[in-house]
């Protein structure tokens, strides 16, 4: 057999660390000069997401493969679409015919407001750095110690162990853990959203008289999941069955026959969720039928708009694309065409919000902090493409202390000609306007200048 020498591990924002399990970390920058082969090793829907975010690395001649040795992610026939749809796992028959009927949470009955879980763990990144002043790479080091207690508590671990660990490694003071800790929580349950199309499901269960619970591998107490049910207005279950609180999970197999003894294993029992390991083999060799659904970021991945995870850095790309993915898989649900086997737009407000929401949010922030660092106390937003723009503007200015907004009632062409100062900066304006028509035209329709007959060199 041949042997491979192993150049080093790869991870995400890990700027300070010098190694990861003993093996060296190497940057992209490395990886582009080395040329190794790559071997992705994760779990296999964000094995998925991985190649999305490193696939470039193949125009330097980089090997990238799965673990199973594949090196592609499977096409998708837009034949076989449709079959990822909900409809097709008969999941009204299966509420009607079993007793207990429980959902998974997150990315099933929840979704998150960000790409993958991992964002929420850059998000507090941030907050670390901006808010604490603290030197700490927190996103690498929360990775790493939820990979250390993996390994003794698969899947069950809590938050209290995680902070503790972090409190051990870093020794920051216990208010500063706290605070973190804190906003952990206030993170998680902003970015909670509903997901309606499966809540449906639910609510079918409830008016069957089924009894429904909730089962989760999750480090936060059950006390608090519910404060993140009642937001997004999910009632009517009996029970949660939180991991870290029952000290047995999905992943490990313990719950489900745990769940099995708190009801009588007299009963059928049905799960879904969207994990196919723990949400459907394991629920399957305890004995569970199993329904598995496909979450926002499957969908994603097995479309062209994949490439998205290749150009989602920052905090404000992984929020955008996490909106974006939960509002094309709740459209794919609620408005697919099985006819066209097409996703449908059929409303406007859909497209305003996966294609120019982000945009104009970007472009609005981008703003708000030049107008603040410049000390700028007024902005003027120009009739007419300013009317919708100060709109958004005051949306995003109520309760805060930004610049005074002005709707100027001007137009481009006046903007353009009173900027004009010289010959040259005439012709520069061709380079970033084209204009088709005749040359009396031109000059009347973008400069006012009008041209009369015996004008020479009038056309």
């Amino acid at each position: 057999k041949k042997k491979f020498y192993i150049v080093g591990n790869y991870g995400e924002k890990r700027k300070k660390k010098k190694d990861l399990y003993n093996t060296k970390l190497i940057s992209l920058k490395e990886i582009k000069l080395l040329k190794p082969i790559v071997i992705i090793v994760a779990k296999q829907e964000t094995s998925k997401i991985i190649f999305k975010e490193i696939e470039f690395l193949k125009k330097f001649k980089v090997s990238i493969f799965f673990l199973d040795g594949t090196s592609q992610l499977p096409l998708i026939n837009s034949r076989q679409f449709k079959k990822y749809h909900i409809k097709y796992k008969g999941l009204n028959q299966l509420i009607k015919n079993n007793d207990i009927i429980s959902f998974d949470l997150y990315d099933t009955l929840i979704y998150r407001a960000c790409s993958k879980p991992k964002d929420v763990y850059q998000i507090l990144d941030s907050y670390a750095k901006n808010y604490l002043k603290l030197k700490i790479d927190l996103y690498s080091l929360r990775i790493d110690i939820e990979n250390y207690l993996q390994q003794s508590y698969p899947n069950f671990f809590s938050l209290k162990q995680i902070y503790q660990e972090i409190k051990k490694r870093t020794n920051l003071p216990l208010r500063i853990i706290n605070k973190i800790k804190t906003e952990e929580e206030k993170t998680e349950y902003r970015q909670a959203l509903p997901n309606k199309h499966m809540i449906r499901y639910l609510q079918l269960a409830k008016n069957l008289n089924k009894t429904i619970i909730i089962t989760t591998d999750f480090h936060m107490k059950k006390k608090f999941l519910i404060k993140i049910l009642k937001k997004c207005k999910i009632y009517g279950y009996k029970n949660i069955f939180v991991s870290s609180e029952v000290k047995k999970s999905k992943f490990n197999r313990q719950i489900y026959p745990y769940i099995k003894n708190k009801f009588g294993k007299d009963k059928n029992f049905l799960h879904i969720g969207d994990n196919k390991i723990s949400d459907v083999i394991n629920a399957r060799k305890a004995g569970f039928i199993a329904c598995h659904i496909n979450n926002s970021s499957a969908l994603i991945i097995s479309t062209n708009l994949a490439k998205l995870f290749s150009v989602s850095n920052t905090v404000f790309d992984k929020i955008s694309l996490g909106l974006i993915q939960n509002k094309i898989h709740t459209i794919y649900n609620e408005n697919f065409n099985f006819n066209k086997n097409k996703i449908i737009l059929n409303d406007p407000a859909f497209f305003g919000y996966i294609f120019f929401g982000p945009l104009i949010l970007c472009y609005m922030l981008w703003l708000i902090q030049e107008s603040k660092k410049r000390l700028i106390n007024k902005i003027f937003f120009c009739s007419r493409e300013g009317y919708c723009l100060i709109q958004i503007y005051n949306f995003l200015k109520k309760g805060k202390n930004f610049p005074k907004p002005i709707y100027f009632k001007t137009s481009r062409r006046l903007a353009t000609v009173s900027s004009l100062t010289s010959e040259n900066d005439i012709y520069d304006s061709f380079k970033f306007h084209r204009f088709f028509g005749s040359f009396r035209d031109l000059l009347k329709n973008r400069f006012n200048v009008k041209v009369f007959h015996d004008d020479l060199n009038k056309n």
